[in-house]
């Protein structure tokens, strides 16, 4: 019975009175009333909906669409909820009237909330907002608005619930729908952990102009939830004991839960033992048939923490397993509402693929006409097209060239120094260095390191250091035979790989290397310093023809020569004719 009610106060009733002011007969007179009273006085429906049944035969079209739901509404009144699905799904499908159709759809998603048929359910209100544009009245849409709001609260969507209640709340609505709204609103800025006071304030004050007495206490159990979660649960304690009374009058099993929940963990917070067991097997007392309920979770929480603090472990066991239980019944729930959410987002989705796909064949369609029609100027405009085309085509390819080109430009050379990159000096030295094995011919390779390049870059700054860098690496080109290849290896280290250069004449190019990269002007350049450098030479005739082991070499003779006082040129080659 809670669900029920949860499911009619948080849907089907919302939707007012919404009828032709005209009717074609005395059927529809009666089911106009039977309409305006539906949520308010059962009995009288119930009489004036048996009366307009027995007029079907005198009733219009669209009038007995108006019957069809209103037994429909009434079966989900009575629980025959199998017969409501049915008769609201076939008005959605076959009526005639956008009102009834919007209605029906949003019927089976409240009746699919109350079955869990949750899949079902949010298709339907999808199918319900895309009927919105074509009702005739727009006090029915903000009916939808609502309904949609108190939907995804359900469905654990307080962002959307918020979204949707905000938005009926914007446009002014009457009191009932105003309330209903505001309702929504504060369960959703509880759940987001966003409220203020002020918001519950409002929603109440909106219901009691509504009189809506019951919305009015889901709103205070919404306030005491925000209280107890601020850890004011004096505040919370003293709403729920003044919403209460009320509550029990309605006897409504949700608020009842809700509030007995939340009085639980108040009074077990404030060290209200006794009171909060009570609370507790409240919850329990009414929400029996509901293991996932939220409440009921709540309830075996707070017992197991009293049973613990007591010190009566068997109790405390009993309990801890009724938690576990009821709490993954919960988490099985919210799986399910959120798997079901997750799928009408994707059927939707589908829809929207299907609808584009659609609207793009009924595109080809008319340009097929308009072609078979003007068939020689499409055939003008297809060459213009084309050569556009064309055009597009020809940029892009040449634009994705010069990409191509600048980004491999930017991988093989150094941007510093405008010398090839370590990773670019390793791949092409490996190919010359292949070469020169297949051919026989000698190769060297020179590694220089600039000495004392902290000092220039502490003492002159780093801009200067850059400036020396970019002379010695224009100093390696200059002073290298044609056909070398330099690299920056990183930070002040060069490498130079000479293809034909035996190991004496190599030692000789180092030598003039080192000339010239002591004949920087540094002063030039904003440097008291002197730059010099060593250089290390390594070639095949002791290495062999493997990069690895020629840097090696090369960076051992360098190191032997920053060892023997820098600025001078170490050998790890013979100084005679390189094999």
């Amino acid at each position: 019975m809670g669900r029920l009610l949860s499911a009619l106060c948080t849907g089907a009733v919302l939707l007012s009175s919404l009828v032709s002011a005209v009717h074609a007969s005395p059927a529809g007179e009666l089911l106009a009333r039977a309409d305006a009273v539906r949520s308010a006085d059962r009995q009288e429906f119930d009489v004036l909906l048996s009366r307009a049944g027995r007029l079907r035969g005198q009733a219009t079209a669209n009038e007995r669409d108006l019957l069809d739901y209103l037994l429909a509404y009434q079966a989900v009144l009575d629980g025959r909820y199998a017969d409501a699905l049915r008769s609201s799904q076939r008005l959605y499908k076959d009526g005639r009237d956008p009102d009834i159709r919007y209605r029906a759809a949003l019927l089976v998603a409240n009746t699919t909330a109350i079955t869990r048929d949750h899949v079902t359910g949010l298709r339907y209100l999808s199918f319900a907002f895309a009927l919105a544009g074509q009702t005739r009245t727009p006090e029915l849409r903000l009916h939808g608005d609502v309904v949609a709001a108190a939907l995804y609260t359900q469905f654990g969507q307080p962002e959307l619930a918020l979204r949707y209640a905000s938005r009926v709340l914007a446009q002014n609505p009457p009191l009932r729908v105003a309330c209903f709204a505001h309702e929504n609103r504060a369960r959703a800025l509880v759940e987001l952990r966003q409220g203020v006071t002020e918001d519950f304030a409002r929603a109440a004050a909106a219901c009691e102009r509504a009189g809506e007495t019951l919305l009015r206490s889901l709103v205070y159990s919404s306030e005491a939830r925000f209280l107890a979660a601020s850890g004011r649960q004096r505040a919370a304690v003293r709403r729920i004991l003044d919403t209460l009374p009320a509550a029990n009058e309605a006897a409504y099993t949700r608020l009842t839960g809700e509030l007995h929940a939340t009085l639980a963990e108040s009074q077990l917070a404030l060290g209200n033992t006794s009171a909060a067991m009570k609370a507790a097997k409240e919850v329990l007392r009414v929400g029996r048939q509901e293991p996932h309920w939220a409440p009921f979770v709540t309830a075996h929480r707070v017992l197991y923490q009293i049973a613990e603090r007591s010190g009566d472990h068997h109790a405390a066991l009993e309990h801890y397993r009724a938690y576990h239980e009821a709490e993954r019944a919960r988490l099985d729930e919210v799986k399910a509402r959120e798997y079901a959410f997750q799928m009408s987002r994707l059927d939707a989705l589908r829809r929207e693929q299907q609808a584009e796909a659609l609207q793009q064949r009924n595109r080809a369609l008319v340009l097929q006409q308009r072609i078979s029609v003007e068939r020689g100027r499409s055939l003008r405009m297809a060459v213009v097209l084309l050569g556009l085309l064309v055009v597009i085509v020809a940029y892009w390819a040449w634009q994705y060239r010069r990409t191509h080109h600048t980004l491999r430009r930017l991988s093989q050379t150094d941007t510093l120094s405008g010398v090839a990159t370590r990773g670019h000096f390793a791949a092409e030295a490996t190919a010359i260095i292949l070469d020169c094995a297949r051919r026989k011919c000698p190769v060297s390779v020179l590694l220089l390191d600039v000495d004392h390049f902290k000092q220039i870059n502490d003492q002159c700054g780093h801009a200067v250091g850059d400036w020396v860098l970019r002379n010695i690496a224009q100093a390696c080109q200059s002073a290298c035979p044609p056909g070398s290849l330099v690299g920056r290896m990183g930070g002040e280290e060069f490498a130079v790989i000479m293809r034909g250069v035996s190991g004496g004449q190599a030692v000789e190019v180092a030598e003039r290397l080192r000339v010239s990269v002591r004949a920087i002007d540094a002063f030039a350049g904003g440097c008291h310093l002197q730059v010099t450098a060593s250089v290390g030479v390594a070639c095949n005739q002791r290495s062999g023809y493997d990069y690895e082991a020629l840097l090696g070499a090369a960076d051992r003779a360098m190191y032997s020569a920053k060892r023997g006082g820098r600025d001078r040129v170490g050998q790890a080659c013979a100084l005679d004719r390189c094999a």
